[in-house]
């Protein structure tokens, strides 16, 4: 019955942020609650299930370590610290597990 609430909240936060600005308006509603509330609601997700935030950050990290240069100087990150920070995520559960 959890999951099926959770289900339907994402669902429905979703949706709603997929609405008209005006609509939203209407109800009283800023889209930018519904987004901090969806975000929160995936890192909620994300500490009950370590394993798949692990696997997306990773994806995410090497998405953006390859973007480039150009790219990643407009967005105003180094894609090489994030090469780095991609090693290291992918070595500490080695490390970990050695000590």
């Amino acid at each position: 019955m959890k999951k099926f609430l959770l289900v339907f909240l994402i669902i429905a936060i979703v949706t709603g942020l997929n609405m008209p600005e005006g609509f939203l308006a209407r109800l009283g509603v800023d889209s930018s609650i519904l987004m901090a509330a969806t975000i929160a609601i995936v890192f909620a997700g994300f500490m009950q299930h370590l394993n798949l935030a692990l696997i997306v950050l990773i994806t995410i990290m090497a998405v953006a370590a390859n973007v480039s240069d150009e790219a990643a100087s407009a967005i105003g990150y180094d894609p090489d610290l994030v090469l780095v920070g991609l090693i290291a995520l992918v070595l500490m559960p080695f490390i970990a597990r050695q000590l």
